[in-house]
């Protein structure tokens, strides 16, 4: 790095993390919650920039979408996404 790399990165949707006590919110199978965050996750974004970027900039969710959908607007009747979950 030559000290003027100036990029943040934002990766929203790369943790798989479920916390054991969120667990008994949902109406999901083990199986079936393990499947929708199976689905739901960017897998290996983080991997992509990984050692590109110093730590510092890259920001990341600590838990999965399906805790925590980072992106999501707070007035839900605005959020496209909000008609189907």
């Amino acid at each position: 790095m030559n000290g003027t790399n100036h990029m943040i990165l934002h990766i929203p949707h790369d943790s798989a993390f479920i916390p054991e006590e969120e667990k008994s919110r949902y109406l999901l199978t083990d199986a079936e919650l393990e499947e929708e965050v199976r689905r739901m996750t960017d897998h290996y974004t983080y991997d992509l920039v990984e050692g590109f970027l110093l730590p510092e900039q890259i920001i990341r969710a600590g838990v999965s979408r399906l805790i925590v959908d980072v992106e999501r607007f707070t007035e839900d009747h605005l959020e496209p996404m909000s008609n189907v979950g």
